[in-house]
């Protein structure tokens, strides 16, 4: 009987969590419904049950150098308003992105707005492709006088190619405008639930059932 009451205690309290997401991230939910298409994040914390979590808005760079990271930010306060890579959070649309830990179901509470390119599957990544190298060297402060005179006109060269790239990306309101990609998306939210996957199901249908 106490193993009974202890489950049907555990069954209580997920259900109680999932009736809090549908009452929080109802914009999100209908978003999903209208395009079928999910959003994960990476973390490096293990979570074992839904989880509300703060967008903390002051985003440190955890591989990218801080002057390349003020210099994207830079470009995107400029066109958007927000300095995305520091005030945003990283999702993509698949679970299967190790590197940034552990995977989870994301979903923003609120209101939020998307950012993303579609030619652009990590931007960390992308800097370090050969047509983009040396002018990250040179924003890193790694490449000496010698070599910043050397490379001149490659570094300017490379840069204008990097902020035409910078400018593919775009603001979106649903997950339909986007439509399917591999490429990371940028959510500004000011907060969201990290859902365990092993709640996948419990949490499809429930969207479905609503």
């Amino acid at each position: 009987m106490k193993y009974l009451r202890r489950y049907e205690e555990s069954l209580n309290d997920k259900q109680n969590e999932l009736n809090l997401i549908l009452t929080d991230c109802k914009q999100y939910i209908e978003d999903v419904k209208e395009s079928g298409i999910f959003l994960y994040r990476g973390v490096e914390k293990n979570i074992y049950s839904i989880t509300k979590s703060e967008n903390e808005r002051n985003r440190q760079p955890v591989d990218t150098d801080i002057n390349l990271h003020d210099y994207i930010n830079d470009f995107f306060e400029n066109k958007f308003g927000i300095r995305l890579r520091e005030e945003c959070v990283f999702t993509f649309q698949h679970d299967m992105y190790q590197s940034y830990g552990t995977n989870y179901l994301m979903f923003p509470i609120g209101e939020y707005t998307y950012y993303t390119s579609k030619d652009v599957l990590d931007l960390y990544r992308t800097l370090s492709v050969p047509k983009f190298s040396k002018f990250a060297l040179s924003k890193r402060g790694i490449l000496d006088s010698n070599q910043m005179e050397t490379f001149h006109n490659e570094i300017n060269e490379q840069e204008d190619k990097f902020i035409k790239l910078l400018g593919t990306y775009k603001e979106y309101n649903s997950l339909s405008e986007i439509g399917e990609t591999p490429c990371e998306i940028m959510i500004d939210c000011d907060s969201y639930y990290l859902i365990p996957l092993r709640l996948t199901n419990d949490v499809k249908k429930m969207i479905i059932n609503k």
